[in-house]
């Protein structure tokens, strides 16, 4: 049996897709269902509409979908709300390129919350390639507010040319007028994160590759709670 059911590329495989999207997940419908996913950003709601699409092709009845979708809590380090803490959350994610940058920025700033960035590049040549589009993408996203710390490149070791560091995409975005800073360690990235925090805010820990970006995250809130003690 064919497994191809559509394509974010395919406008009638979207026809009817049109979710409401909030900072606690969507809500839509697909042929008189209604679907619930509890994970933000409107990447998840479309990840979810293609896995309804696959398993009506696979005989799965809408409704055991729609139960299966209410109850995902999702992946570790894919969205993943560490926890919150006078009410600032906390989240951890894996994007580590330009496009999955601004859906994971966007997801936590639904509702009009204001985001902290903390990102670590995952190497010397991904940083130097995408140097461009990440200055766009980040210029971007800091206009409501945001503000964006950049932690040193995790170096994985080997050959690779390391005279590209973080502190270039720094100097790049203060001269587009982005409030971006760099910071040298990740005791450093938790301090300037629980700092610049106020009530609503959203701190957003991204990158790949690096094992203590979960280790940083409850080394924020911790900060946070006492911060707020």
């Amino acid at each position: 049996r064919k497994g191809v059911v559509g394509s974010l590329f395919d406008s009638d495989f979207f026809a009817g897709f049109n979710p409401s999207v909030g900072p606690d997940g969507s809500v839509f419908t697909k042929d008189g269902t209604v679907f619930r996913i509890p994970l933000p950003g409107r990447h998840n709601a479309e990840n979810a509409w293609h896995a309804i699409a696959m398993c009506g092709r696979l005989g799965v009845a809408p409704g055991v979908c729609a139960e299966a979708l209410c109850a995902f809590s999702g992946l570790r380090r894919r969205l993943e709300k560490v926890g919150a803490s006078r009410g600032v959350a906390v989240f951890d994610d894996y994007a580590h390129n330009p496009a999955k940058i601004r859906a994971a920025w966007n997801a936590v700033a639904e509702g009009g919350r204001r985001v902290i960035g903390v990102w670590r590049p995952h190497g010397f040549k991904p940083l130097r390639l995408m140097m461009d589009d990440l200055e766009g993408s980040f210029s971007d996203l800091c206009r409501n507010g945001g503000i964006l710390f950049v932690m040193p490149v995790y170096d994985a070791g080997g050959t690779a040319d390391r005279n590209v560091n973080s502190d270039v995409l720094v100097e790049r975005l203060l001269r587009r007028g982005a409030p971006a800073r760099f910071v040298a360690t990740m005791d450093e990235a938790a301090m300037r994160a629980c700092d610049s925090a106020r009530d609503g805010d959203v701190i957003l820990v991204m990158g790949a590759r690096d094992p203590r970006l979960p280790d940083l995250c409850r080394e924020i809130l911790a900060g946070l709670e006492r911060r707020f003690r």
